[in-house]
């Protein structure tokens, strides 16, 4: 279960769509829970003996009662059920909308699949072909309803999950993040936190493949972040740059069978970009035929909790075609930069399932008196609107290689899952069916 960097680095020096070093091997998606041999304690270590993977991996569990109650999800019982993470690294693919976590009693989390290029990263337990995304929405998309299309996306998530596949099925997307194995569920392979977020947002462009001139990004990115239910950490990225790439606009232009490259782009849209932090800039450089860089300042402490989202709108624009040119009309071109398949959802019954099984079967009256026990502060950050400067493409990597930074305790996920345990306590007057244990831990909380 060794991360391989075979496809290469993206612009800050992180692996680009790496692959198992199983798949590289065998052609086939590794099953994670039989080569780590189930997650079991042996010696000390979750990964097996002798280990499933040589390289250094962090391990980040839930504390308190929420520990013991993940510790009730998949079998064995006494295995590792947390989050094992390798490294940050770059995937792109196209999304399917998955599912926003309760945010009462789960972690408050959007998911989305990404159905990566010829399937890079996929494990055995993921659906065909791709990689689970996670963010927590308080730390990110509750407090981007400044952009348009962030707010549309927002109201469609509260709306429905099928008002959410509406908006963002099939949309290429370039997206970083810490990539590891959910071991909560049955393990596969995920990107949580996400870190920075790119999405072809202008349908047209983002699901025919047909070369319209006009497009449009939305973005996020940042340098921290949680990984939800059955975690206990903060996982932030050492300060600096961070560069977000949009790639080169690739597909086919009206009738025309053959895809061929934009030959240019202007940058049209830059009025919608936010930053949470009182300094820092966003500097836009076009590399003619690779892309669009976005990058972002992130030195300010990660306490300060600095992000940037927004849009930016382009204008690609074409050479005349040869007179030879065919005119057949054909599907979408499937090339590694302009894909518009979904992925395919596949839900996974698992532990956040169980817990709302829980709530649900109580009388509602208790359920109200429960729920008024986990009322928390939102994080509410600050926006400012800020204008991009456009320089030259780098002439290197903008972020040096880094070394590791130490995930922290955090606060806010402790004291969110201490106050699930001391609510379902109550509602269960001590006695949780089917998860004996829990509640003295939650009093001593």
């Amino acid at each position: 279960m060794d991360l391989v960097p075979n496809n290469g680095f993206d612009d800050n020096l992180f692996p680009l769509n790496p692959d198992w070093a199983y798949f590289v091997e065998t052609g086939q998606p590794p099953d994670a829970n039989r080569l780590c041999n189930e997650f079991k304690y042996v010696g000390g270590s979750p990964l097996g003996s002798p280990p499933c993977t040589s390289q250094p991996v962090d391990r980040d569990g839930a504390g308190g009662a929420t520990n013991r109650i993940c510790a009730r999800g998949r079998k064995p019982h006494s295995a590792y059920h947390g989050h094992v993470n390798f490294e940050p690294a770059t995937y792109e693919g196209s999304l399917a909308w998955d599912t926003h976590s309760n945010s009462v009693y789960d972690d408050d989390d959007y998911g989305l699949q990404l159905h990566t290029v010829n399937a890079h990263g996929a494990t055995a337990a993921n659906p065909p072909g791709t990689i689970h995304l996670e963010f927590n929405s308080d730390e990110t998309i509750d407090n981007f309803d400044n952009s348009p299309w962030w707010k549309r996306f927002h109201s469609a998530v509260d709306g429905s999950d099928a008002r959410a596949r509406q908006v963002i099925d099939g949309h290429l997307a370039e997206v970083t993040g810490l990539v590891g194995l959910d071991t909560a569920h049955t393990p596969a392979a995920e990107s949580h936190p996400v870190y920075a977020m790119a999405i072809r947002t202008f349908r047209k462009v983002a699901t025919s493949g047909v070369l319209a001139g006009k497009d449009q990004w939305s973005f996020f990115a940042r340098s921290w972040g949680d990984e939800g239910y059955c975690s206990q950490h903060n996982h932030t990225l050492p300060p600096g740059r961070l560069t977000v790439r949009i790639p080169w606009l690739v597909g086919r232009r009206g009738t025309s069978a053959v895809p061929e490259p934009a030959s240019g782009v202007k940058i049209v849209g830059i009025d919608d970009v936010w930053r949470t932090v009182s300094s820092g800039v966003t500097e836009i450089s076009v590399l003619k035929g690779e892309g669009v860089l976005l990058t972002f300042d992130l030195s300010a402490p990660t306490s300060k909790h600095p992000l940037y989202f927004g849009t930016i709108g382009l204008q690609w624009t074409f050479a005349p075609p040869p007179t030879s040119r065919s005119t057949a009309a054909s599907a979408p071109p499937v090339t590694p930069r302009n894909s518009a398949r979904a992925a395919r959802s596949r839900k996974n019954p698992d532990i956040e399932v169980q817990v709302e099984r829980l709530w649900k079967r109580l009388p509602q009256r208790v359920r109200s008196t429960a729920r008024a026990l986990l009322r928390r502060p939102r994080l509410t950050l600050p926006k400012r609107r800020l204008r991009p400067r456009m320089i030259e493409p780098p002439l290197s990597p903008q972020r040096a290689m880094d070394a590791f930074v130490a995930p922290r305790l955090d606060p806010r996920v402790i004291a969110r899952s201490t106050a699930q345990g001391r609510a379902l306590c109550r509602a269960y007057k001590n006695r949780v069916p089917g998860y004996p244990g829990i509640c003295p831990h939650a009093r001593r909380k």
